[in-house]
């Protein structure tokens, strides 16, 4: 790319080898069925490294879930709901999820970024589709960039803390959709989670109620 050439070995990670990578951030990224990961660094003569990342999820939900897990930036017509920001550029598409971070910005390096997020865009074939509990959130006076789609506890205390304790029953089988509101001078926020039966809504209705609002429910 211009004068960026790969440099050292391609890395490729799993679930069982994520974390001599990412350390502690694997945790975040099992949370979303992470499947594999492969990483290519580029180099140059006197600019910026370069690092690629094209993560492998088990869906296009998932690849869309770490997507919004951070979601900061100025959108770019690159895959799927791409922003960029300071030398990160972000996209998902189909079942990926792609992540390139120039370790210094300048214009140069800014153009490779992209140059090599168009290209890894118009490598992955299958488009995707958001989750459909996104779908159900209201547009009226909605934080766009504060859409987070996630299933487990671990996530949950991360954007937003509700208890110690797992009072929503929020599972690797739960989808979970938390949003941010601007309205009047209110920020409310709306937490939405739909469970594989209606027995185990109800159950994680009533726990809530009696733990976080302190009520007895029948």
């Amino acid at each position: 790319v211009e004068e960026w050439k790969t440099e050292g070995e391609d890395e490729r990670l799993t679930r069982e080898t994520i974390f001599s990578y990412m350390n502690g951030a694997g945790e975040v990224y099992l949370a979303y069925d992470f499947e594999q990961l492969f990483v290519r660094e580029y180099g140059h003569p006197s600019g910026p490294s370069i690092v690629a990342e094209v993560h492998q999820m088990g869906s296009s939900e998932d690849a869309y879930g770490i997507f919004s897990h951070d979601t900061e930036g100025e959108d770019v017509d690159v895959g799927t709901d791409g922003i960029y920001a300071q030398g990160l550029l972000m996209f998902w598409k189909g079942e990926t999820f792609v992540r390139i971070l120039a370790e210094r910005e300048t214009p140069e390096a800014k153009a490779a970024v992209m140059h090599i997020a168009r290209h890894a865009a118009g490598a992955v074939r299958q488009s995707g589709n958001k989750p459909l509990l996104v779908t159900c959130v209201p547009l009226d006076g909605l934080r766009p960039k504060e859409v987070r789609y996630f299933h487990t506890p671990l996530l949950l205390g991360i954007h937003y803390y509700l208890a110690d304790a797992n009072l929503l029953n929020l599972s690797p089988h739960t989808d979970v959709v938390l949003a941010r509101y601007d309205r009047e001078q209110q920020k409310p926020r709306l937490l939405l989670v739909a469970y594989p039966s209606a027995d185990e809504a109800q159950q994680a209705f009533g726990q809530f109620v009696r733990g976080y609002l302190r009520e007895n429910v029948s």
